[in-house]
């Protein structure tokens, strides 16, 4: 990433990790805090550095083209009474965000789990004000929603018709309150019936995001809180797709080259899509929350990734030995204990594929 390339300072090199500051998109109009919070600047346990990320998309690589973007910083002297935070939720951009070609409506949703909020949030909770929807074209549709103890509150906020030429902060009439151990999903819709090809999580405009930027106060180390359907999970379909020739066998040793077979998949097969949204919905998603400082308060499929990716690059993705990965994942599952808030009535998960793997264990957020 630009972060680690050389012509960063030093003290920038991990920059990726820093906590999201605002953000601005298409269409969209300044930022504003309430009164009573801001982002402070100044003193010595303030931030000494402000890294400002700009994504183009020059798909046609004209080179007549003349940036002229620019940003204004508007700032007081009266030390308002709370620091603002940006907590980022949602769906890791990952290629597991997978989602099918010719779509009416496809879901993905992304936790921010209990396990995570009751390790980073205080007692006293932390005051949300705004949220920032963020999807890519595909998008249609966003809700966040906000579970306590079991039970769902309250909606924290929806757009019914997401466009994304007309990306806004959503203010909150009334100020939300989350404790430890509440969890958020945001679930995310979208639609593809014009697409030839599968689309998949990624940075490119035609590829898609799943993200939520909560604004609240007063401000904690807490940065990020995500989730994402495990690499395992979708290995063996993936492997079915590969030898079905419906998809590109991934080359390469990291995620790009799946990402880029993924990009062009063509599912076509019905049965093939069925099993995709089961396993999207009902498996037990991998957990991943951090600190600003890059300290991990969870993550729960790093290691699993990783071995899934590298077998799947480098033998071809044998039946046997991934029913016997899936296996050891479903230990993991029944071990978790948590359960998912009821998007979808529970249902069990069966596939020719997965016979080894037991019927999936409800996981509380």
């Amino acid at each position: 990433s630009d972060c680690s390339s050389k012509n960063m300072p030093i003290h920038l090199t991990r920059c990726r990790g820093g906590a999201v500051v605002a953000g601005w998109a298409v269409g969209g109009e300044p930022t504003v805090f309430p009164a009573h919070a801001g982002l402070p600047i100044g003193r010595k346990t303030d931030p000494k550095f402000g890294i400002i990320e700009m994504h183009y998309d020059n798909p046609d690589r004209r080179s007549d083209v003349i940036d002229t973007s620019g940003f204004k910083l508007y700032y007081t002297k009266q030390l308002r009474q709370y620091d603002v935070g940006t907590l980022t939720m949602g769906h890791l951009v990952v290629p597991t965000l997978m989602i099918p070609e010719r779509q009416m409506e496809w879901n993905i949703t992304g936790y921010c789990p209990q396990l995570c909020t009751e390790r980073a949030i205080p007692k006293a909770g932390i005051n949300i004000f705004g949220v920032f929807f963020h999807t890519h074209l595909a998008g249609v549709r966003l809700s966040a929603r906000h579970f306590r103890k079991g039970k769902e509150l309250a909606m924290l906020a929806q757009n019914k018709h997401y466009d994304f030429n007309y990306q806004e902060v959503l203010y909150l009439r009334n100020e939300v309150k989350m404790l430890p151990g509440d969890s958020l999903a945001l679930t995310c819709t979208y639609s593809t019936p014009k697409r030839n090809m599968t689309t998949v999580g990624g940075e490119a405009t035609n590829d898609e995001m799943c993200l939520n930027y909560v604004f609240y106060y007063p401000k904690l180390p807490f940065s990020v809180c995500n989730s994402y359907t495990d690499y395992s999970t979708l290995t063996p379909l993936w492997t079915k797709l590969v030898i079905a020739g419906k998809m590109p066998n991934p080359t390469g040793n990291y995620s790009g080259g799946l990402t880029n077979a993924v990009r062009h998949t063509i599912m076509g097969d019905q049965s093939m899509i069925n099993e995709l949204r089961d396993l999207q919905t009902y498996r037990a998603p991998a957990m991943y929350c951090s600190y600003q400082n890059h300290s991990i308060i969870m993550d729960t499929g790093l290691l699993r990734g990783k071995a899934i990716w590298f077998y799947l690059v480098e033998n071809s993705i044998i039946h046997l030995e991934i029913k016997n990965i899936l296996a050891a994942n479903s230990e993991w599952i029944s071990d978790y204990g948590q359960k998912i808030p009821n998007f979808i009535a529970a249902a069990n998960y069966t596939s020719s594929t997965l016979n080894s793997a037991p019927a999936t264990t409800p996981i509380n957020m």
